[in-house]
């Protein structure tokens, strides 16, 4: 398995029929559901973008991320869902609060220093 980094901005939406896949090197497949069809690919090494900001978001060989976001207006939180590489098995769904939940919904305009991930963190 590669990294499963990801990119995430204003054009990874899950609107007007689209599902977003990861494949196992990482890259992110967007799939137009209407016609079963991949209609284009980002490749690794991905960035984060919210703002005027790029953040790298870097997963690990054994686990992949999915973030997704409300829609433009909703008080609703981001959602997290991190799956286990080995089987694709859903291991943790996890709804985005506080700051987190302002960065990954770019309601607010955030520095690096205001949220970081912790690289030691393991979901086993």
């Amino acid at each position: 398995m590669g990294e499963t980094s990801f990119f995430y901005g204003q054009d990874l939406t899950t609107d007007a029929g689209e599902m977003i896949a990861m494949s196992t090197n990482g890259d992110v497949e967007f799939i137009d559901m209407r016609t079963m069809r991949i209609t284009r690919s980002k490749e690794p090494p991905q960035l984060f973008d919210v703002g005027t900001a790029q953040y790298d978001i870097a997963g690990s060989d054994a686990y992949a991320y999915m973030i997704f976001t409300p829609t433009s207006g909703s008080k609703d939180d981001a959602k997290i869902f991190v799956y286990r590489t080995s089987d694709w098995a859903l291991v943790h769904t996890i709804d985005a609060q506080g700051t987190l939940n302002d960065l990954l919904s770019n309601r607010k305009e955030l520095y690096p220093t205001v949220f970081a991930a912790n690289p030691a963190m393991s979901w086993d």
